[in-house]
């Protein structure tokens, strides 16, 4: 019988005498329940509950009552309440019953597999015989479990197989993507290359556009030059040949004779402005003669300026003295005015004029020697080309000047010594360049003009030009 219904099954009778009966003066102890067998701490939360709910002496002995009589109606034959609990007391003390019960239900199956296992140990070593049954149902149960096994066997040798297929292609598979990996990676190196020669030929193509361009250009401008040259006459140009009012022939505005004697001195032609054009005249027939490769040894002899020799320069073996010693003086000048100020820069105060002076002393006969040198090797070999070429243009001092660069560099390897000719080359080609662009200046800004010739007077005769007188 549960507590509540032993609850319930007490009358209303007796809970109403009980909470109507006459309070006493003594208070709640243990001596109230010594007559009960409980335990000692439900005894002391008796009396703890009563002091608290109602420490009154009416109702002192309440509890004892109620448990005197619920013990007196609980009584069955499945349960004997001992003594009342509350729900919470009752609810702990049911989970600890069920918790106790799965442990007993726990231990009962393991006893049972227990005496199944002894039960089977005894009938593989023959102390137990089993029944006819039991032996008919352990050999099925025997050959079930054989064809299982044989079964999970041959799964298993399947499951084998196919592992060992699956590793097969895994191999392959990861020999091809290795493979592919190189691949790739070859294939990315080779795009890389091609797109840097791609780059390569893109930058040559516009560079060789842009020089096509160039040159079209170029080629546009030289054809327009070559257009103007073609329609335009050099000669003409450069020899303007007519006449003037009185008929005298003239070249570049110079008249070529003298009037009659009937003319005035005043209007007479000089004799300069006549040999000048006759000069004008000769220089033109020459330039013909060239044009045409016809030469007249009789009418220029070979020491002539035509002739390709400089008459104006001294003999080659004086030349070179001339050259060696003004050289040598430039070089001591210069020598003495750069060395004079470094002297006298690097020495101590006081004593500067004399360090300027011994800087000299020292330092500039050695310049002045060595730019005497190269102006003596420079000549020599200036003259020996011309009497080789046999003829006056800027490559004579050009070679004379590789040569002297070289021989000066000699001792130091022929490496050096023809970078050394080189640049001494170089730099009398320069140096012809620039006096060939003055004298081309020059001459232009000396270019002959001209002579203002008066009109003829009214009735004046048309010819009359005497060339012999």
């Amino acid at each position: 019988m549960r507590l509540d219904e032993s609850i319930t099954k007490a009358s209303d009778e007796q809970l109403q005498s009980l909470c109507n009966a006459e309070t006493h003066t003594a208070p709640l102890s243990e001596d109230h329940f010594s007559r009960w067998d409980i335990p000692v701490e439900i005894k002391q939360a008796f009396v703890e509950r009563a002091k608290q709910d109602e420490p009154a002496p009416a109702a002192s002995d309440r509890y004892a009552d109620v448990f005197s009589s619920l013990e007196s109606n609980s009584k069955s034959d499945t349960l004997y309440a001992r003594y009342p609990v509350c729900h919470e007391c009752a609810v702990k003390i049911i989970a600890t019953m069920e918790l106790d019960l799965s442990c007993t239900f726990h231990e009962r199956d393991k006893l049972a597999l227990l005496e199944r296992e002894l039960e089977r140990l005894a009938l593989i070593k023959g102390d137990m015989e089993m029944s006819s049954d039991d032996r008919m149902r352990w050999n099925r149960d025997q050959n079930r479990l054989e064809c299982d096994i044989e079964k999970m066997h041959h799964a298993c040798e399947e499951t084998r197989v196919a592992l060992r297929k699956l590793d097969e292609e895994k191999e392959r598979v990861l020999y091809m993507l290795n493979d592919m990996d190189t691949q790739s990676t070859t294939l990315l190196k080779e795009e890389e290359a091609v797109f840097h020669a791609w780059n390569e030929q893109v930058a040559e193509f516009e560079q060789l556009a842009c020089e096509k361009e160039r040159l079209d250009a170029k080629l546009t401008e030289e054809s327009r030059i070559l257009s103007n040259l073609t329609d335009a006459n050099a000669y003409t140009d450069a020899f303007s040949i007519e006449k003037d009012a009185y008929g005298m022939g003239m070249i570049n505005g110079l008249r070529l004779g003298r009037f009659n004697a009937s003319r005035p001195p005043q209007d007479q032609v000089t004799w300069t402005e006549i040999n000048v054009a006759w000069g004008q005249l000769a220089l033109l027939f020459n330039l013909l003669c060239r044009k045409l490769g016809y030469e007249n040894p009789t009418m220029l002899g070979e020491h002539t300026p035509a002739a390709g020799h400089d008459n104006m320069r001294d003999p080659c073996p004086w030349v070179i003295l001339n050259d060696f010693g003004g050289a040598f003086s430039m070089g001591c000048i210069g020598g003495a005015i750069w060395h004079g100020i470094k002297g006298a820069r690097n020495s101590p105060r006081g004593e500067r004029m004399l360090g300027s002076i011994a800087a000299i002393k020292s330092r500039a006969p050695v310049l002045g020697g060595n730019f005497g040198i190269w102006g003596g090797l420079f000549q020599s070999y200036d003259c020996a080309i011309i009497s080789i070429r046999q003829k006056e243009d800027p490559w004579n001092a050009i070679l004379a000047g590789f040569c002297t660069g070289s021989t000066l560099a000699i001792r130091s390897g022929p490496k050096t010594a023809f970078g050394a000719g080189i640049m001494c080359g170089i730099l009398l080609g320069v140096f012809e360049g620039v006096g060939a662009g003055i004298n081309s200046a020059m001459a232009n800004y000396n270019k002959p003009v001209a002579p203002v010739i008066p009109d003829a007077p009214l009735g004046a005769p048309s010819g009359g030009v005497s060339l012999t007188q």
